[in-house]
């Protein structure tokens, strides 16, 4: 599913709202890939290679990502990712997906297939820090937001290969 998102290097999790009448809020920021690449240490003293920082900065953009009608959604830690064999999405930072172990979670194990009566999608997004998983009837809305980003938040440090 080709978005805005897809037009940055990668993206932070900023903030999460979910409302009442089903309305799931995902605030993100842009991750900005360094110009010169820096040699990278593991434990401070073994040389791991040369990669790219990246970084919240100033100059970042924060972008929304809204799903009406959202019936479930799951997030967790990127790093806690171990993959997902089942996983039949279209490409993008922002995945329709057809088949995955979420979609058959909820299909076993929650009422989901019974009880809504419109249809629903499976999406996933996934940021530099965090995977979200989302049953929605509706497809999602992503703008830009006219903000800057809060650059006091602590964030992980990440590098890039290429």
């Amino acid at each position: 599913m080709q978005t805005i998102l897809d037009e940055a290097h990668t993206w932070f999790f900023d903030g999460l709202s979910h409302s009442l009448d089903g309305s799931l809020n995902i605030e993100l920021v842009e991750g900005i890939k360094a110009d010169k690449r820096e040699i990278v240490y593991f434990e401070s003293t073994a040389p791991m290679g040369s990669f790219y920082s990246v970084q919240v900065l100033p100059k970042s953009k924060c972008v929304q990502v809204k799903f009406q009608n959202t019936h479930l959604f799951f997030v967790h830690n990127e790093s806690y990712d171990v993959g997902n064999d089942e996983l039949e999405s279209d490409e993008g930072v922002l995945k329709k997906v057809s088949a995955s172990s979420f979609l058959s979670f909820i299909k076993a194990h929650t009422g989901i297939s019974s009880i809504i009566e419109d249809d629903f999608d499976s999406y996933l997004l996934w940021t530099q820090d965090r995977l979200f998983h989302i049953a929605s009837s509706c497809p999602p809305n992503i703008s830009f937001v006219d903000r800057s980003p809060d650059l006091s938040k602590e964030r992980v440090i990440t590098w890039s290969a290429s």
